[in-house]
């Protein structure tokens, strides 16, 4: 939020830019809190921004408008549309202004590249390959950045897409390499587009497979036959049984164990094993249960677990949490 701030504040900021960056701060979301001071202290910093912007949205307090952005069609995402649990709670009405485009009109060669990048994004996300093979057709792939290419191609894999993803390698994509410190085996759902992307160039042996125990236990055991170093470390510095542990992922703790992982590597930031986490994460579940831990307690244990099921004890939302935890 900081640094989004920065941008905003700049007296160069575009009102394109600051149109993006309320939207994808997904204000239909934040409605049920009408000011700052009544959301939750992790909220409060961008629900104080979206409605700082929207204000000067509404006032027209940028000194140009040179960019395009349309929230209707954010990258193939329609933005405007609320869901009816946020249509329900908001307690702050939306500007019907702001659902419209800024900047200037694409021209007639512009709008066809949009169409075709969007119905190329459509496929991806979908699976669809005629839309991918009609994007295709159209030169929506060579007029992409290498960072949108990666992206679309990221989206496919993590939506097992395997046909997507061959087309997108056959029309020039590549599978080596990382992204945010992500392989795209770090991020492949199942065996089989595991062995796609094996077959199609990616190296087992650039994979973490600290990031891949959120795909499952067969998922591990085929990256580490593939040649994925089993006691390799995250960027973080965490082992893949410490994090399958952390985040109680029981099948992948015993693969990762049948493979011969070492139960007590440490995390190199302090020095915490698997079979700490767990007992630490027993007393914490322990205090929250008791009702003795504050919502936003520093604690918590990561991926939100611990808030999840205070939300399930002290909430309206205790049939939805139960269901996750």
């Amino acid at each position: 939020m900081a640094g989004a701030r920065r941008i905003v504040q700049h007296p160069a900021c575009d009102q394109g830019t600051a149109q993006l960056l309320y939207w994808r701060l997904a204000p239909h979301a934040l409605r049920r809190h009408p000011d700052a001071a009544s959301a939750p202290a992790r909220l409060r910093a961008a629900v104080a921004l979206a409605w700082e912007l929207e204000a000067r949205l509404l006032a027209g307090d940028f000194a140009t408008c040179l960019f395009r952005f349309d929230p209707t069609n954010d990258a193939g995402v329609d933005r405007t549309q609320a869901s009816e649990e946020e249509a329900r709670a908001a307690a702050r009405p939306m500007p019907a202004e702001l659902c419209a485009p800024c900047g200037p009109s694409p021209g007639a060669g512009e709008s066809a590249a949009l169409a075709a990048e969007a119905l190329l994004e459509r496929g991806c996300r979908t699976g669809d390959v005629r839309d991918v093979d009609a994007a295709l057709r159209d030169g929506a792939w060579a007029g992409l950045s290498p960072a949108r290419k990666r992206e679309l191609l990221g989206m496919a894999v993590e939506r097992d897409h395997g046909g997507v993803v061959e087309r997108l390698v056959a029309a020039g994509a590549s599978v080596r390499g990382a992204r945010d410190h992500r392989t795209l085996l770090d991020d492949a759902p199942s065996v089989p587009l595991v062995d796609l992307l094996v077959r199609l160039g990616a190296d087992a042996r650039e994979a973490t497979l600290a990031l891949a125990v959120a795909r499952g236990a067969e998922v591990v055991r085929r990256l580490v036959a593939l040649g994925t170093p089993l006691g390799g470390l995250s960027r973080w510095g965490e082992p893949a049984l410490y994090r399958a542990a952390v985040d109680g992922r029981l099948e992948v703790v015993v693969a990762l164990v049948e493979l011969g992982a070492d139960v007590h590597q440490p995390r190199q930031q302090d020095g915490r094993t698997a079979l700490q986490a767990v007992d630490e994460r027993i007393a914490q579940l322990q205090g929250a249960l008791q009702g003795n831990a504050p919502y936003d307690s520093p604690a918590r244990t990561e991926l939100g677990v611990f808030t999840s099921v205070r939300n399930a004890l002290v909430t309206d939302r205790k049939v939805e949490d139960a269901r996750y935890w």
